[in-house]
């Protein structure tokens, strides 16, 4: 799975120009994220059910970076999430993002990037 990060300008229209691209390739979107940052610029954090699809896309018409995603299922209780952050710190790996992809059945999917991909996949498991 793998997150893209894309940069419009913040006005008006920029995240339907985005999201109609997508849907005109029939691709789902699985999570969307959405921060303000710096010089007039909006961050759109986005997964979809295509990589290969996605990047087509993309590719010339979107600023972005595509970044490995790793998922964990978590229960739905107080402190799972602590319990997975610690467990990933005490072993020097650093969350960099983390957002909620489906929650059902007392389960909650979560997305993770981390700065150590390949440590971390072996932590999850």
């Amino acid at each position: 799975m793998r997150q893209y990060e894309v940069t419009l300008r913040d006005k008006p229209g920029e995240l339907a120009r985005l999201t109609q691209s997508l849907a005109l390739r029939r691709i789902n979107i699985r999570a969307l994220s959405t921060e303000r940052s710096a010089q007039g610029r909006t961050k759109v954090y986005v997964v979809t059910d295509d990589n290969r699809r996605t990047y087509a896309a993309l590719r010339g018409n979107f600023d972005f970076i595509s970044t490995e995603l790793l998922t964990a299922s978590l229960p739905d209780r107080p402190g799972a999430l602590a319990d997975l952050a610690a467990r990933l710190a005490e072993h020097g790996v650093n969350i960099e993002v983390v957002y909620t992809v489906d929650k059902k059945g007392g389960t909650v999917e979560l997305a993770l990037v981390t700065d150590n991909p390949v440590k971390a996949a072996r932590l999850l498991t």
